[in-house]
């Protein structure tokens, strides 16, 4: 609305323009008018930016890449700081946090806080990033130069969330049974040679996880 004054009084309102209606005044009457200009908006009087849509939990193996993403609209130009366990991080300074490969210590309690152009503050909700964590195998299997009849012997050691299990593969095809940490032929023929490795999987709340082994040559000399 637009407030009309006459001498410093309100003489009309109006809402769809800067009109007024005057009455008739008397003869050799002069009256001074004048529109009243709204006082501007202050810094106090503009809210704060608006979080849209913060970042939401999430869930990434271990290695592969996830972003973090907030959505927010406020007085420009926005600013943004992302906190990861309430600590600044920094460079971290877009509406997008993007974790190329994720690791272990990625795994926290993620929020950002967006500022407006007038300083103003907003903290969006905090997400949680959960890392999972394949097996770290410890120990490689070692491969071997044998004779025909002797015995042939591979190892593993490894350690992950939950159970353990074991598959082990010659030239890429899993050897049926061989499911231990160990596998052992007592007497090896040339049908032995060839490339081992073995995939290592850890049974998570999350599902499974796996990771293979390097790869161990085993030559058999008949």
């Amino acid at each position: 609305a637009q407030t009309w004054l006459a001498a410093g009084a309100p003489v009309g309102v109006t809402n769809d323009r800067p009109t007024v209606a005057i009455d008739r005044l008397p003869p050799s009457t002069t009256r001074v008018y004048r529109l009243a200009t709204p006082p501007a908006l202050g810094a106090a009087d503009v809210p704060p930016p608006v979080i849209l849509e913060s970042p939401f939990s999430q869930s990434v193996e271990e290695g592969n890449p996830v972003t973090l993403e907030v959505q927010a609209s406020g007085v420009p130009d926005l600013s943004y700081q992302w906190f990861k366990n309430n600590v600044a991080i920094p460079q971290a300074t877009a509406a997008t946090l993007p974790i190329a490969a994720a690791t272990a210590a990625d795994g926290g309690v993620y929020s950002v806080v967006v500022i407006d152009g007038n300083g103003s503050p907003t903290t969006s909700k905090e997400a949680l990033l959960k890392v999972l964590q394949r097996p770290v195998i410890t120990q490689q299997p070692k491969g071997a130069l044998l004779n025909a009849g002797q015995t042939l012997l591979l190892s593993v050691k490894a350690t992950g969330v939950g159970a353990l299990s074991y598959r082990w593969a010659l030239n890429d095809h899993f050897i049926p049974g061989a499911n231990q940490s160990t596998y052992t032929v007592p007497s090896v023929t040339g049908a032995n040679s060839g490339t081992y490795r073995v995939v290592v999987t850890a049974v998570t709340p999350n599902g499974p996880l796996s990771r293979s082994s390097d790869s161990a040559q085993v030559l058999v000399n008949e």
